[in-house]
């Protein structure tokens, strides 16, 4: 009779359950205590709001929450309700967690299957979330995007590399410009708002964003960045490279040729995104339309830069060393 018991029945049995239990006692046993990202101890203050992964998700998030002004010894609880009651409108309780729980996701992969997620994804798999809640709760407008969706421009898969997200405002001959770069393997970000005088129209604003974005990489040594804009004209015209004979526009043509001469090739690989997805460098590009007259500010709240000066500080590098050649830069600053 023993024979004739099914093998599946005998991995079941008791006898095995011991050795399974040994085996997921010291699979656990194995997790480190420490921030897979930064080594730190990780609690859950550290996790979700001071990490440096965390806190560029925060920033750059919809409710653009700097997370240094909360101490550890306070509770997540009363976290939570202070960011409602203070940061924008936009801080409701469903975006909140849906954050947290995609930073807790982006731990978990990076941890166990050692997938690397940016901050931008974070936040984006956030909008995702809340956006799919608000469509499954409103049919008719879920039925609206469905048809749409075929007649929309897909955004391609981007290549791995550094993140420059860049965008531009027009209005009175004035280009205001937001540029925002995210570096993944290190978890450093730049914010930078700057303007430019005499531009003729809202393309010229996007192409001489570009020209800046790609100024500041070459003096930063950001040689593996991916430009990413909602502007496809311009991502368009890069992409086919054919400037002289196709510039998709006439007043388009002096600065394409500034860029051919004065900075190198490699440099130029531009991708397109929805705009929805370039929502920080829009709102870096709306705040430029300040005081142009204010002195320009060069900021650095980046650690690693204040507690080891011997690193690269990317401000105080711009600050010294870039020569734009169209665009006046009114503030950078470093995280």
């Amino acid at each position: 009779m023993e024979s004739a018991i099914p093998k599946v029945h005998t991995r079941r049995s008791g006898k095995e359950k011991p050795h399974m239990d040994l085996k997921l006692n010291f699979r656990i046993s194995e997790i480190s205590p420490n921030c897979i990202r930064c080594g730190m101890i990780e609690n859950d203050f550290h996790l979700f709001l001071d990490c440096p992964f965390s806190k560029i998700t925060w920033i750059i998030s919809d409710i653009n929450l700097n997370t240094d002004i909360f101490s550890d010894n306070v509770s997540m609880a009363h976290i939570i309700a202070c960011i409602v009651n203070n940061c924008s409108n936009k801080a409701s309780l469903n975006r909140i967690f849906s954050i947290m729980w995609q930073i807790w996701k982006a731990r978990n992969d990076l941890k166990f299957q050692g997938k690397v997620l940016e901050p931008t994804q974070v936040c984006f798999a956030a909008e995702a979330m809340i956006n799919t809640y608000s469509c499954l709760i409103e049919q008719p407008h879920l039925q609206d995007n469905i048809d749409q969706s075929p007649s929309e421009r897909r955004m391609e898969q981007l290549p791995e590399g550094n993140r420059c997200y860049v965008d531009a405002s027009w209005e009175h001959n004035k280009a205001c410009i937001g540029i925002f770069f995210h570096l993944p393997a290190t978890h450093n970000a730049l914010f930078i708002k700057a303007f430019c005088h005499l531009t003729e129209s809202p393309l010229q604003a996007e192409l001489l964003a570009l020209q800046l974005a790609m100024e500041i990489a070459l003096v930063l040594n950001f040689t593996d960045t991916i430009f990413l804009m909602d502007c496809s004209t311009v991502v368009d015209t890069a992409k086919k490279g054919n400037f002289h004979e196709d510039p998709s526009h006439w007043s388009l043509l002096p600065i394409w040729s500034q860029i051919l001469t004065f900075l190198p090739g490699h440099l130029l690989k531009v991708h397109w995104i929805p705009r929805h997805l370039n929502k920080l460098a829009d709102k870096l590009a709306k705040d430029a339309r300040g005081n142009p007259s204010s002195p320009p500010i060069f900021s650095c709240q980046n650690i690693a830069h204040i507690a080891y000066p011997s690193n690269q500080c990317f401000a105080s590098t711009l600050r010294s060393s870039l020569r734009a050649r169209n665009c006046t830069v009114n503030h950078v600053l470093c995280f």
